[in-house]
């Protein structure tokens, strides 16, 4: 389940009171305050008082939901495990899938970055970066670590912070990957 602390005490919310799935594997506040969690059996929105889910048979990507990013738009990113990615605009979805340029059908991670690229994992096959027409994959011949990306963090600079299974840390600088690992 998901647990929220008050400063003095934990609440838990489970499958109980309407959380799609136990397992938690993603969690994000929006704009307007909703929280997503994201879930093996789909992602479900907490408004506060209550759960409401969204799975497959609403147009998400698939139910096995890793990671949830919000755009400067007000649009949600919905990572999954298999099914692509699903972009949610408040009434419905759009899915993005390798027959739309990602590298891999399963995204751990998204950021959009301050130049407004959305940077997506495409496990185990490298990197995306969306300019909302279209995406361009980042691998190992480019100079990422590892193309098994698990996170992705943008720093007050502007430099992003890729992590990698096995192949340290990258960041790129607009122009150039470096890896750092632990022999650095």
């Amino acid at each position: 389940g998901v647990s929220r602390y008050d400063g003095d005490s934990f609440m838990t919310f489970t499958t109980a009171d309407g959380l799609a799935n136990n397992d938690i594997l993603a969690i994000k506040e929006d704009r307007q305050g909703y929280l997503w969690i994201g879930t093996w059996d789909g992602v479900s929105r907490y408004d506060g008082d209550s759960f409401t889910t969204f799975t497959e048979a609403d147009g998400l990507a698939d139910d096995n939901v890793l990671s949830i990013e919000e755009d400067r738009q007000g649009d949600l990113w919905i990572g999954t495990w298999g099914g692509g990615m699903s972009r949610y605009d408040g009434q419905q979805f759009t899915t993005f899938t390798t027959a739309n340029g990602l590298a891999d059908n399963t995204v751990f991670d998204s950021l959009e970055d301050q130049e407004g690229y959305l940077w997506s994992s495409a496990f185990p096959s490298g990197l995306n970066r969306y300019d909302s027409q279209r995406f361009r994959t980042f691998t190992t011949a480019d100079g990422l670590g590892n193309n098994q990306v698990l996170d992705i963090l943008e720093d007050r600079e502007g430099t992003l912070w890729f992590s990698t299974f096995g192949g340290g840390v990258s960041r790129y600088d607009g122009e150039v990957f470096q890896t750092l690992s632990r022999k650095d």
